[in-house]
């Protein structure tokens, strides 16, 4: 009896040393697996964190480059518009001037040639109507002197009679 107590307490400290064993043996396995699965786990979410960073940093600058470009274009277009509406202001008021000028020219040409006609036909005028009396009025029975050297001459001729 004592044997079989001893072989039943052997067996018995056995199975117990067998099954703590076991024990130990699928704790330290889970806790290994739990270890691998949370650094995996963390690795992943490491990996994801950075991914995310990278893919945020791309669109920022992407954003960032179509916005400078947008702003560039904008303000091409703006100075390109400006610089048009100068050129064109510039070139309105050089043809204002000019038609200016050419519309005072031809007031001056028109104004001259009106006073050099007036002139001219006043002048036509007084020579068309010019009193020129002939110097000596013949008649049949007598002669009329009214020019002071005609005058004189005969009178003088009238004097000497030698």
């Amino acid at each position: 009896m004592v044997v079989v107590v001893v072989v039943v307490v052997v067996v018995v400290v056995v199975v117990v040393v067998v099954v703590v064993v076991v024990v130990v043996v699928v704790v330290v396995v889970v806790v290994i697996v739990l270890v691998v699965v949370v650094v995996v786990v963390v690795v992943l979410v490491v990996v994801i964190v950075i991914v995310v960073v990278v893919v945020v940093v791309v669109v920022v600058v992407v954003v960032v480059v179509v916005v400078v470009i947008v702003i560039v274009v904008v303000v091409v277009v703006v100075v390109v518009v400006v610089v048009v509406v100068v050129v064109v202001v510039i070139v309105l008021v050089v043809v204002v001037v000019v038609v200016v000028v050419v519309v005072v020219l031809v007031v001056i040409v028109v104004v001259v040639v009106v006073v050099v006609v007036v002139v001219v036909v006043v002048v036509v005028i007084l020579n068309l109507y010019k009193y020129t009396p002939a110097s000596v009025l013949k008649n049949e029975n007598f002669k009329l002197y009214w020019n002071r050297s005609i005058l004189k001459e005969q009178i003088s001729n009238l004097i000497d009679l030698t």
